[in-house]
């Protein structure tokens, strides 16, 4: 059991890096993109970017898995 709690921290661990490496990388680019564009285009892209955001990571959440203690 305390295996299992452990794999499951560890795994979780490394799914939250990804998304949070995701977003990162798409914040980086949105930033980087508004420095080269005019002022008067920047407004319509940012919810673009935040629904970029939202499906980015609504995709890459673990799928749920069953928990169950076995005794």
């Amino acid at each position: 059991m305390c295996f299992t709690f452990l794999f499951n921290c560890v795994r979780k661990l490394i799914h939250d890096h990804s998304i949070i490496q995701v977003e990162h990388t798409l914040f980086r680019n949105h930033t980087a993109s508004q420095r080269r564009r005019p002022q008067s285009t920047l407004a319509s892209n940012d919810a673009t970017v935040i629904h970029l955001l939202e499906s980015r990571s609504s995709r890459l959440r673990m799928p749920s898995t069953n928990h169950r203690l076995f005794m």
